[in-house]
């Protein structure tokens, strides 16, 4: 079996701080590493941090594939696999996700993904902390609507970033720019960027 990371959408921290008041399953999302183990009953998916395992949802039990069954059915037998194995199941909560966002934030962790009691495993909506970093433009954009952008002080290559929006016909080189980002790879590089609304810095 191949498994992948679930599809997400990402949605401003401020947007679900404001919208996310009414029922839903609601889970700590961790900085870590996606892990597919397969473990005595089932395969189990999460994150691991450091050398510790989390597990988040069940993709196999009994050797039946249950991605496309509903949320509550795996989240059932990721509780039967994880209390058979002695594995740790993600933080949750079924209401107020907005207060369960405040708080994880405030503990210093990523931030909450929400998914829907009946969806598929291949749905999730993600709030989570960025950051702004400031860049400046060592390429122009092209065909494919993005800019190439360095560190503003360091000159550290940061990747590309997308300029859509008309973004792509006002950015120049050597133009400095705000950027929001969730982290940094190993090399630099910076991990789902996007310009600030307001991007150019004078």
């Amino acid at each position: 079996m191949q498994v992948t990371h679930p599809n997400k959408i990402c949605v401003p921290v401020e947007q679900a701080l404001r919208e996310w008041r009414g029922a839903g399953h609601f889970e700590i999302k961790f900085d870590g590493v996606f892990t597919v183990r397969e473990v005595t009953g089932g395969i189990l998916v999460g994150e691991t941090v450091g050398n510790r395992f989390t597990a988040f949802d069940c993709v196999e039990r009994g050797g039946w594939d249950i991605r496309v069954h509903p949320l509550d059915l795996r989240l059932r037998a990721r509780g039967e696999l994880c209390h058979a194995n002695g594995i740790d199941e993600i933080p949750s909560c079924e209401s107020s996700g907005s207060d369960f966002l405040e708080r994880t934030l405030a503990a210093g962790l990523e931030g909450v993904c929400l998914k829907s009691p009946g969806s598929y495993y291949d749905a999730m909506v993600c709030a989570k902390r960025n950051s702004i970093y400031l860049c400046r433009v060592t390429e122009a954009a092209g065909a494919r609507q993005s800019v190439r952008i360095c560190d503003l002080e360091t000159g550290v290559d940061r990747g590309c970033v997308p300029a859509k929006g008309g973004a792509a016909d006002v950015l120049r080189y050597g133009d400095r720019v705000r950027v929001e980002a969730f982290a940094e790879t190993a090399s630099g590089k910076l991990r789902e960027a996007r310009l600030c609304r307001e991007y150019l810095v004078k």
